[in-house]
C-alpha cells in the first residue's frame, strides 16, 4: 500500500523495534541470518536460489574511507549463513551454510546514502529445499517490468508490506551503543511505503542533499512503519522488504530506529539485470567445470543438461 504521510535514520545497519515475533519458520522461510564468528548476528538476507544468499552489499564488504574507491568483498572465513530458525536459542532445525564467495554490485558505494547496495553470498553447497528453508518469491524476474509490477501491487488497497529482522529493539539514534539489544528471535513490522516527494522532504530534514535527491535514478524506496514507533533497525540491513508475497527490496539505510522517520530500500530492478547478466552466466560456466571432471563426453553433455535444467528448475519454480 503507498500512503502519503509527514512525519523522521544514516548508520551502516538497519534491526526491528516494536512490531510482533514471527511465530513458526514456515512464514519466513526464506530468512537467512548473515554471522560472523567474532560478532554473531550481523545482517539480515534472503535465500534467492539454493545457493545464493541476497544481502547489503555493506553487509559483506570492506569499509572504505574514500567513496570514490571500488568496493572491495570481505573474506568469507568468519562469515557463516543460517537458515531455518527463528529463535538462536533454538537451532536444531538449522542449515548452517558457508559461502565460496561473496559478490557485490559493481557501482555498491557511498553518495549521500549507500547505493546499489547489493549483494551476494555464493554457497559452498546449496541448502537443502524443504518446509522451513525455501526461495523467496521475486516480484518479477524481469527487470524491465520491475517498476510497472511494483506500482499495480502498491495499488491494491489489499497488499501489506513487511520488514523482518533479528536486529536492535531499542529505539533512538542510531550508532548508539546497542549492546544487549540484539533479539534472538525473528520480529516482523508492517511498512508502509511512501511517495518519492515525501521521501525527498522527510530525508531532506536531516541531510538537504536529499531535497534533490533521485530515488527513481538510484533504485530506492524509502518506507515508514505503519505505527510510529516501530521500524527496522541497526542489524536487520540485507533482509527483505515483502509486499504481499513477493520480496521487492532490500533493506539498506536509516537515521532512526522507533520513530517516525522513514528509512531507504533498495529495490530489486537493477539487482535482477546484475543478476541475470553476470552471475547467473557464471553459475552456468561453473557447472560446466564441475561435469568435466567426469565420465565420457557424451556423459559431460548429459550431466551439464541434467545440472543446468536442475538450476532453472529451482531459480523459475517461483516465477
Amino acid at each position: 500500500m503507498l500512503l502519503e504521510v509527514t512525519g523522521e535514520r544514516v548508520g551502516k545497519d538497519s534491526k526491528i523495534v516494536g512490531g510482533s515475533f514471527v511465530k513458526d519458520i514456515s512464514e519466513t522461510p526464506w530468512i537467512v541470518s548473515v554471522q560472523t564468528t567474532s560478532e554473531g548476528h550481523l545482517c539480515g538476507a534472503s535465500l534467492v536460489t539454493s545457493e545464493y544468499v541476497l544481502t547489503a552489499c555493506h553487509c559483506l564488504s570492506l569499509p572504505t574511507s574514500n567513496a570514490s574507491e571500488p568496493t572491495v568483498p570481505d573474506d568469507v572465513g568468519p562469515y557463516r549463513f543460517v537458515a531455518g530458525v527463528v529463535n538462536f536459542d533454538d537451532m536444531k532445525n538449522a542449515q548452517i551454510g558457508r559461502a565460496r564467495r561473496f559478490l557485490v554490485h559493481p557501482k555498491c558505494g557511498e553518495f549521500l546514502n549507500l547505493v546499489f547496495d547489493y549483494a551476494l553470498a555464493e554457497m559452498m553447497e546449496p541448502f537443502i529445499i524443504n518446509e522451513r528453508v525455501h526461495t523467496v518469491k521475486i516480484l518479477t524476474r524481469d527487470e524491465n517490468l520491475f517498476g510497472s509490477t511494483f506500482q499495480e501491487l502498491l495499488r491494491n488497497p489489499k497488499t501489506e508490506c513487511y520488514v523482518v529482522g533479528w536486529g536492535v529493539t531499542r529505539r533512538g539514534q542510531l550508532g548508539e551503543d546497542n549492546r544487549g539489544h540484539i533479539s534472538k528471535s525473528l520480529k516482523k513490522v508492517y511498512m508502509y511505503i511512501l511517495p518519492n516527494n515525501h521521501c525527498k522532504y522527510l530525508f531532506g530534514r536531516h541531510d538537504p542533499g536529499y531535497l534533490k535527491f533521485n530515488f527513481t535514478k538510484y533504485h530506492q524506496i524509502c518506507a515508514a512503519g505503519r505505527f510510529g514507533n516501530e521500524s527496522d533497525c541497526e542489524g536487520d540491513s540485507g533482509g527483505p522488504v515483502i509486499c504481499g508475497t513477493y520480496q521487492v527490496a532490500l533493506i539498506s539505510y536509516g537515521f532512526q530506529c522507533g520513530t517516525t522517520t522513514p528509512a531507504g530500500y533498495a529495490t530489486l530492478d537493477v539487482f535482477l539485470e546484475w543478476f541475470h547478466k553476470e552471475i547467473l552466466p557464471m553459475s552456468s560456466e561453473r557447472s560446466k567445470k564441475i561435469v568435466s571432471a567426469y565420465g565420457s563426453p557424451n556423459d559431460h553433455f548429459i550431466l551439464y543438461l541434467v545440472f543446468t535444467s536442475f538450476l532453472l528448475i529451482i531459480y523459475k519454480r517461483e516465477s
